[in-house]
């Protein structure tokens, strides 16, 4: 949602190996990068959706996800921020 510094739903959980669809619903593009924010040296190794825009989607796998939270942000927003529990 513009102007919300969130993803929806936050957290998400999922299983391990699972693909996950992230729909961008906002009016402007978007990203769903793995790490706590462009500074985290690990940003992007476990997935990146690269740009999403408006209205479209992109897909996340997490087949190299351990069980745990996974943190997540956008890269055009970094203030945005998410988590999935992989099971």
């Amino acid at each position: 949602v513009q102007g919300s510094p969130d993803y929806d739903p936050d957290p998400l959980t999922a299983s391990a190996g699972a693909e996950v669809t992230v729909v961008n619903q906002d009016t402007v593009p978007h990203t769903a990068t793995s790490g706590t924010g462009p500074q985290d040296p690990q940003s992007g190794q476990l997935f990146d959706t690269s740009i999403i825009n408006p209205s479209e989607s992109a897909t996340i796998s997490l087949a190299q996800a351990k069980p745990g939270q996974q943190d997540f942000y956008c890269m055009i927003h970094p203030y945005m921020t998410g988590k999935i529990t992989v099971q």
